[in-house]
């Protein structure tokens, strides 16, 4: 299924942003701006069935999510990447869409683990409490749009999601492009088992001093200096020194 998607910039080089669970596309719109103003990057940023202006469905599994991704996007991006459920779901598909990069903020990959949390039942709530409290450097026009993003979401999407996460346990394969983890400080969506299976196989791992999970809302700025190494030459000088985040 071709989901909804807003486009920004018109660089010479194509990128695509792929939100987490509860948001849309318009929460990457900061990181989207730096990657247009500074990068050349033309910016895809997709909504996942079930969040921002993409329908609701009656089936939330992760070969879906996969598979609207592979209908939506095209083929040979210069960089896809995507943030927990939404950086496990560019995982599944990059081997189709074959983008010349692949960067993952955080990605949700330990679902398994998580299922079995006492919370896991009333997800839908947890998430709603959680997401009105945004890291606190936190931009007031990112608030808004996290908090227009969450108004949309289908929270029915999670117990489909969640189960069929447990059945099929992310497995760490082997990437056919540069691909490289962006982890938050004592991240709980990647747990050291699973990052230890990224490194066997070939992943590059990364950790965001300072950074909460929601790093690209919490500092867009730094997150982008993480990866300003793989993102190619900036239009304009530009330097940050992650370590003060």
């Amino acid at each position: 299924m071709k989901i909804a998607t807003k486009q920004i910039g018109q660089g010479s080089r194509q990128a695509a942003l792929v939100h987490g669970i509860a948001s849309s596309g318009t929460s990457w719109m900061e990181v989207a701006q730096i990657l247009v103003d500074r990068y050349d990057y033309t910016v895809i940023m997709v909504d996942l069935r079930a969040h921002g202006e993409s329908p609701n469905m009656k089936s939330y599994l992760i070969r879906e999510f996969a598979q609207d991704l592979k209908d939506t996007l095209p083929k040979g991006l210069d960089l896809l990447m995507g943030h927990s459920l939404g950086g496990r779901i560019a995982a599944e598909a990059a081997a189709f869409l074959q983008p010349n990069k692949l960067i993952c903020l955080d990605p949700g990959i330990r679902m398994k683990e998580i299922y079995k949390l006492k919370f896991i039942k009333n997800l839908p709530l947890f998430i709603r409490n959680r997401f009105p409290i945004t890291p606190p450097e936190t931009s007031t026009t990112m608030n808004t749009l996290i908090h227009e993003s969450l108004s949309l979401w289908d929270s029915k999407m999670t117990s489909a999601l969640l189960s069929e996460g447990v059945r099929l346990d992310f497995r760490a394969l082997s990437p056919t492009m540069p691909a490289t983890v962006i982890l938050a400080d004592n991240s709980f969506a990647v747990s050291k088992e699973k990052e230890h299976d990224l490194k066997l196989v070939g992943w590059s791992i990364r950790h965001k001093p300072g950074s909460v999970h929601e790093m690209h809302w919490q500092d867009p700025e730094g997150t982008v200096a993480m990866i300003s190494d793989l993102l190619g030459n900036t239009q304009n000088l530009y330097t940050q020194d992650v370590t003060r985040n």
